[in-house]
């Protein structure tokens, strides 16, 4: 969840630990928490709010990486 007045990520209010935003990230509903999830893969770690431009560019890039990974073990050995 993404806590827009207090501007941090966190599982419930309050909840530590907690991951502020240091810029105004606008509400993508009417209510003052955003839907939220915490993309790990490889090497990109991201925050996106759910339903957003960014979340569906971390999801095909996951994607993406997962596809590309048998071209890439082989691409080491050459």
């Amino acid at each position: 969840m993404f806590f827009h007045e207090s501007q941090y990520f966190g599982f419930e209010t309050p909840s530590y630990p907690r991951l502020y935003a240091p810029t105004h990230i606008p509400c993508q509903t009417e209510s003052s928490i955003s839907p939220a999830t915490l993309c790990l893969d490889g090497k990109m770690h991201e925050f996106v709010l759910d339903g957003t431009a960014d979340a569906q560019f971390a999801y095909h890039a996951s994607a993406s990486a997962q596809n590309l990974k048998h071209v890439l073990e082989q691409l080491k050995d050459v």
